[in-house]
């Protein structure tokens, strides 16, 4: 009898143990977009017509906050890029992304913050924000400040 109600609470354990493995995994297609944002802002893309910029961002305003970015990121390929973190939600009006990467470079270290979005029943993540901060190389991350992919995004 004891072996069998350990058994069941084994199942148990193991099965819920094995289902909350997925819970911290970033969703692949959002990460991808994240991080090809950057190199197409990096890059001087033109970002008018790319149907994965929400028209908002579209706007000479939002075309502005990508080209201010742009001032702060360093010519070249990063040496490394870090995930930093993540946070996906989900609504009936669809979901919710926001990926916080940090680009090593030898002078610098650039952190992203792109916040995306996927309509209902769409394939397709829209970047609504994308933030840049430049840290010196040296610079340690303080656990203490406040972490940019919790901040509400006005969209």
């Amino acid at each position: 009898m004891r072996v069998g109600f350990f058994a069941a609470g084994l199942a148990v354990t193991l099965i819920l143990g094995l289902s909350a493995c997925g819970l911290n995994v970033v969703n692949p297609q959002a990460d991808a977009a994240a991080r090809r944002i950057y190199t197409t802002v990096q890059a001087g893309g033109d970002l008018s017509r790319d149907a994965e910029i929400a028209p908002q961002m579209r706007t000479p305003a939002g075309l502005a906050q990508f080209n201010a970015a742009r001032e702060l990121m360093p010519k070249g390929a990063a040496q490394t890029v870090e995930s930093r973190g993540w946070r996906f939600t989900s609504t009936p009006q669809g979901g919710a992304a926001r990926l916080v990467h940090a680009y090593l470079y030898a002078d610098c270290t650039v952190v992203a913050e792109t916040v995306l979005q996927k309509p209902p029943g769409s394939q397709v993540w829209l970047v609504v924000g994308f933030h840049v901060r430049r840290e010196a190389a040296t610079q340690e991350p303080n656990p203490f400040a406040p972490d940019p992919a919790l901040r509400p995004e006005q969209t």
